[in-house]
């Protein structure tokens, strides 16, 4: 099953596990931070968002795992611009890495953390 086609089933039984609420229910539970439009786009047409925080927002609104929709949307996200799966993890690996160096109180568990952020990234490069 394509990485897309996995998120979007899976989001299909988050919402019938949260009682099948219309996409204006789901906005409103977002505090109209998405749009009923959007919701109606994703959950219908299955168009993926561009950005984690819309369907973040919606996963959060219907009471979902938000790590797990993150690692499927991530990998979905990766699929649908022509990445293979394991340079879009070295991607997220290397967007770890960037936020450690940048917000980091550094020290040698900063050090570690990103000789590990950064093998990792490289080994999943290829």
């Amino acid at each position: 099953m394509e990485p897309e086609a996995l998120l979007f089933d899976e989001l299909a039984r988050l919402r019938l596990r949260a009682g099948q609420p219309s996409y204006r229910e789901i906005a409103k539970a977002t505090g109209d931070r998405v749009s009923k439009a959007t919701v109606h786009n994703m959950l219908h047409y299955h168009l993926l968002p561009p950005r984690w925080t819309l369907l973040e927002q919606v996963v959060q609104a219907l009471g979902g795992d938000e790590q797990r929709f993150r690692r499927l949307w991530e990998a979905a996200f990766a699929h649908s611009v022509g990445l293979t799966e394991d340079l879009g993890v070295a991607l997220t690996l290397d967007a770890a890495a960037s936020a450690l160096r940048k917000h980091g109180r550094g020290g040698t568990r900063q050090r570690i953390a990103l000789q590990v952020l950064e093998s990792e990234a490289a080994r999943f490069r290829g």
